[in-house]
């Protein structure tokens, strides 16, 4: 009929009246397939009313993305400082010390590249990941909620802006236990601390709260020569790495000073460094750790606070905050620059200068990290473990953490650096360590 009022030619005719014609010119959207329009057709349902061809149209489960980015990314930001003029990262500077809580938020913002991934789907399904473009790491927001790491207030300020996204990832990687706000003055001492814990629970184990006040690992005891060394002999003699004889003076800086081993003295670690007891290039590690027993200053107030208030209001970064905390608790509690002797965990939750978490998890002793090397087994252990391993002297009641020289030769440890420390440093050590020293499990 079209074909007889003109309105195509003969060949268009003969196109569509082709009965062998298998041009697939059409598109079925429920398979995304290519289809000729005779295949369509069979795909079709007739309504029974009209009698017309329907193309029946599943519904599929569309997922539409929203992203907040961080507004600044892919730049490298590079701290100086200003006593050696040496280069160091954000990151670096903020964990020596050089750079506060607020600052190092607002220079990480520019090297991060944060993105909030929203996907929701056509069932009403809501994901929302907070991921690092850089380095792939990723948080789901549901999952930190659940997990308690954030609660919902958290994610109110979040999304009303009042928190950054960088911040705001800090808090979804679990590595801080309180936070800042950006729009807060520099030093401020307003805090938003977790999710609260309505009371502090004693893991089920036989651990009580240390009741008395010991000391740190004094030094080690080489049980071959029977030589009495300071912690720095102790890694020029290769007895002891690194890494492990930095958190282990940390631990001393952190509970009074730097100890000798010969005589028991503390001194500071400005002192310690003209003593022989520690090297020049230790003394800014482990600067960090001595303000933990002096106090960190606020300064704007000038005022004083403790490892725990400086840990809870971001001005100390968690791991080494961590860590400084637990060894004031195993030799006898934290450690207040106002008040004289130690302060329990529940005299300190009264008061509001540790939250109920952190002092909940320095109570669970058998979840401390491993972050030191046994200098003996070479095994990984914890600071309490190198306190249950050490011997105790008598009559100077130091603790003294026993190493091989021999078992030392040839023995890999993972955390040894090379070219740091002589191996032929001196053996002047006392040779008054006893193997009949008492051992405190």
């Amino acid at each position: 009929m079209a074909y007889k009022r003109g309105l195509f030619d003969e060949e268009m005719n003969g196109i569509l009246t082709d009965p062998s014609d298998d041009t697939k010119g059409f598109f079925d959207p429920n398979t995304e397939e290519n289809l000729t329009y005779l295949q369509l057709m069979e795909r079709c349902m007739t309504d029974p009313e009209t009698g017309l061809s329907l193309l029946l149209l599943k519904e599929k489960k569309r997922e539409r993305k929203t992203s907040s980015k961080s507004s600044v990314r892919k730049r490298r930001v590079v701290i100086v400082d200003p006593e050696t003029g040496k280069e160091m990262s954000v990151y670096e500077a903020y964990r020596k010390g050089l750079i506060d809580h607020q600052t190092y938020i607002e220079l990480a913002e520019q090297e991060c590249e944060w993105e909030e991934i929203t996907t929701s789907s056509s069932d009403g399904v809501v994901k929302s990941m907070i991921i690092d473009r850089r380095s792939g790491r990723q948080y789901d927001i549901d999952d930190a909620i659940s997990k308690g790491l954030i609660d919902q207030s958290s994610l109110d300020q979040y999304r009303a802006g009042t928190l950054s996204i960088t911040e705001f990832a800090d808090m979804l990687s679990g590595n801080m236990s309180g936070f800042r706000s950006r729009s807060s003055s520099f030093g401020s001492s307003s805090s938003y601390p977790m999710s609260p814990i309505p009371s502090i629970k004693t893991p089920a184990t036989t651990w009580t709260d240390p009741s008395e006040e010991t000391g740190p690992v004094a030094g080690i005891l080489d049980t071959d020569t029977l030589e009495k060394v300071s912690v720095t002999e102790a890694m020029h003699r290769n007895l002891v790495d690194n890494i492990t004889g930095q958190r282990l003076l940390e631990a001393q800086a952190c509970t009074g000073g730097i100890i000798d081993p010969n005589t028991g003295e503390k001194f500071s670690v400005a002192d310690a460094m003209n003593k022989g007891l520690v090297d020049k290039i230790m003394v800014d590690r482990i600067n960090l750790a001595q303000k933990a027993f002096q106090g960190f200053e606020d300064p704007r107030t000038k005022s004083k606070m403790s490892a725990a208030q400086a840990l809870k209001k971001g001005w100390l970064y968690y791991e080494a905050g961590q860590r400084f905390l637990e060894v004031q608790y195993l030799t006898g509690g934290l450690i207040e620059p106002d008040v004289s002797g130690r302060v329990s965990l529940d005299d300190a939750v009264k008061k509001g200068t540790l939250d109920a978490r952190t002092a909940q998890k320095l109570r669970d002793v058998s979840g401390y990290s491993k972050y030191l090397t046994c200098p003996k087994t070479k095994l990984k252990i914890s600071y309490k473990d190198a306190m249950d391993r050490s011997m105790i002297e008598e009559g100077s009641g130091l603790r003294l953490l026993e190493a091989s020289s021999q078992s030392s030769k040839g023995l890999y440890s993972p955390y040894s650096i090379s070219g740091s420390g002589s191996t032929s440093g001196s053996r002047s050590g006392s040779r008054t360590g006893s193997r009949s020293g008492s051992r405190r499990g």
